[in-house]
């Protein structure tokens, strides 16, 4: 058995530098290039916790805004989640909390890509995750990333203060560790970029399958290989 990661499309995600950015915002969010936006993009089910991020907002000060975006639930979807009304209504319960102008929310089908680029921090609270590629996506985006520590797959690619932070799913421990993300450079966020995508290419993984493949049919049986 091997396991590798889906292959990441470099023809769709890519560095997003300042003035794509500042485009991708002003085109899609209400929010300013001074802001820091805090963004998720997916499926809203009840297993990602969007709901969780308006906990971590509310800890964090007024230029931390929140854009979330992705399909809403669906009757028969096998996981229930957030309809269209609950979806929108996120953004009624965060005014109620004070957080006015904070967050923006768009439900549908998106160009996931698109989005990436308008925000500074990708955040995934998601419980019972599979491979988790919009993580690698944001990765290759200059994203970092704060993912719940829970998940073994966030594990596998979260370097602790490097590309991102891993923390248990505590609003306090979330927005601390927000703040430091923040402090990423652009030379930071060049850096892990360039090597998610030397990790996570089509090319790159279609090469090292090729090569499984060859050892496999070159290997007799009951002997073990490594490529």
């Amino acid at each position: 058995v091997w396991v590798r990661p889906n292959p990441v499309d470099l023809e769709r995600f890519g560095y997003a530098t300042k003035s794509e950015k500042i485009e991708a915002r002003s085109r899609l969010t209400p929010f300013s290039e001074e802001d820091t936006v805090l963004v998720f993009v997916s499926k809203f089910r009840g297993s990602k916790n969007h709901s969780f991020l308006l906990d971590v907002l509310n800890l964090l000060p007024e230029n931390y805004k929140l854009l979330l975006a992705g399909p809403p639930s669906e009757p028969t979807d096998p996981v229930p989640g957030l309809t269209t009304s609950q979806i929108e209504a996120l953004v009624s319960i965060a005014e109620s909390r004070g957080m006015h102008g904070r967050i923006f929310v768009k439900p549908g089908f998106v160009d996931a890509a698109d989005y990436m680029r308008a925000g500074d921090i990708f955040c995934i609270p998601a419980e019972m995750e599979g491979l988790g590629t919009p993580l690698l996506e944001a990765l290759v985006t200059g994203l970092p990333v704060v993912a719940n520590r829970a998940e073994s797959n966030f594990r596998e690619w979260i370097t602790e203060g490097q590309n991102g932070f891993l923390r248990p799913l505590s609003a306090s421990y979330w927005a601390d560790a927000i703040i430091k993300t923040s402090m990423f450079s652009d030379v930071d966020r060049k850096s892990m970029s360039d090597h998610i995508k030397a990790t996570v290419s089509s090319e790159r993984i279609d090469e090292q399958y090729y090569m499984l493949l060859s050892a496999l049919c070159k290997t007799p049986a009951g002997k073990t290989i490594s490529v």
